[in-house]
């Protein structure tokens, strides 16, 4: 008997992730639906069954057409949701057309008779997965949060609600999950007028500030044991968490054996093969490029007088801001399929990225360049890998690194990658 599962992917990280489980859905019914306009074209073209979801204007169309005709409220609609103005006006209008929206949602989960819902978050600043969790209990639809990347947690994205500072010491006290304290003041997870919409809407749940963290998903999966204790340290039930392996690492071998003695000899003669994944610090909003440019260029000259030197682009860089790096003495490697061409990969130096868990998994030694202090290191299992903070003693740490003080114990993910239901 074939199952019927509705699918919420919010942006291309989330298209990117779900591509890799595509094969588990197969001979059974797909829906997949996204608040992401230029993610839907892409998924009109490669699905079937591809909805857009806009609560704010009562929305749910698989109609390009018309999608067009709308897409300028559309964009007028999502600037002010993300303004720093607040207009209680504006925003019980809004209110009127979520409540709306939820209406036209049940009606389409009940249409297609669901019996499982996988979302990439529950947190989403579009409430469309919020409002699909809480209508899925209704109909007794099962969900869960498939393993991504990585969850990140409230250190790592203060950095981008500094201006939702608090504005009503009323709502900061009714629902203070979603505030945090930072220099002297309350940030918000969510913009002023999401947290008017959404509070109106009761859709304010459990703690936004951990992926999985609302209370309203059945079972929020990830790669490992100690990711599975990093959940349950921010209050997720342990009944509620799924070790499902990762995706990423289908392809890499059980029996892995990184070889100690070719790593110590390399390091010796300084011969090490080192592969440096370009950083993204730009790109989110840490420095300027030209910040990041000297960043690289001063990664490059240390990394180099130890070794060869293999660099990635991320998916999502603008490969002509790094052309400078096709004219040094490096070799690329791309990303996609990366996997198997570890072999010959000595060392990984590299900012906190997917890529760090493949390191780990790979028993392959890590440097994480913690060069913004972003606060990461509860993500990793204590002296699983080595960090640092600043490139003036980058030079000191790869000459100390000592494999025996390395423990892959807690960071052994299961490899044989599964999903729930």
């Amino acid at each position: 008997m074939k199952n019927s599962y509705l699918i919420y992917l919010e942006n291309e990280v989330d298209f990117n992730e779900f591509q890799k489980i595509t094969e588990h859905f197969k001979n059974n019914k797909i829906v997949i639906c996204t608040t992401n306009f230029k993610l839907f074209f892409k998924l009109n073209k490669k699905f079937e069954n591809a909805y857009f979801f806009y609560p704010s204007l009562n929305i749910i169309s698989n109609n390009i057409f018309f999608l067009y005709l709308n897409f300028f409220f559309l964009k007028i609609i999502n600037q002010y949701l993300y303004s720093k103005t607040l207009n209680v006006f504006i925003n019980k209008i809004l209110v009127y057309f979520f409540k709306k929206f939820k209406l036209k949602t049940t009606n389409f989960i009940s249409k297609f008779k669901f019996n499982y819902f996988y979302t990439y978050t529950d947190r989403s600043m579009t409430g469309v997965p919020q409002l699909l969790l809480e209508i899925s209990k209704e109909f007794n639809i099962k969900s869960s949060i498939p393993q991504s990347a990585y969850l990140r947690i409230r250190k790592n994205l203060i950095h981008y609600r500094k201006d939702n500072f608090i504005f009503s010491n009323f709502l900061s006290k009714k629902i203070d999950n979603f505030f945090i304290s930072h220099d002297n003041i309350k940030i918000c997870f969510l913009t002023k007028n999401l947290l008017f919409i959404f509070y109106n809407l009761n859709i304010l749940k459990g703690n936004p500030w951990i992926n999985g963290g609302s209370n309203m998903v059945d079972l929020v999966c990830v790669d490992g044991i100690f990711s599975k204790n990093r959940l349950i340290n921010y209050n997720i039930k342990s009944e509620n968490i799924f070790i499902s392996g990762s995706s990423q690492f289908k392809s890499i071998k059980n029996n892995n054996n990184f070889d100690k003695e070719k790593f110590k000899l390399n390091q010796a003669r300084k011969n090490l093969n080192i592969f440096y994944p370009i950083p993204q610090y730009y790109e989110h909003g840490f420095c300027d490029l030209n910040q990041q440019k000297e960043i690289i260029s001063n990664s490059l000259d240390i990394l180099s007088s130890y070794g060869n030197v293999f660099f990635s682009y991320h998916p999502k860089a603008i490969r002509k801001n790094y052309d400078f790096l096709t004219k040094n003495n490096l070799k690329l490697i791309e990303v996609r399929g990366i996997e198997n061409k570890l072999d010959n990969i000595d060392l990984f130096v590299c900012y906190h990225s997917a890529l760090t868990r493949l390191a780990l998994v790979s028993k392959i030694p890590l440097i994480i360049l913690n060069l913004f202090k972003e606060g990461y290191e509860s993500d990793y299992p204590k002296n699983s890998c080595f960090f640092c903070n600043d490139l003036n003693v980058l030079s000191n740490t790869l000459k100390k690194i000592n494999l025996d003080d390395l423990k892959y114990d807690e960071a052994q993910y299961n490899l044989n990658f599964t999903l729930p239901f």
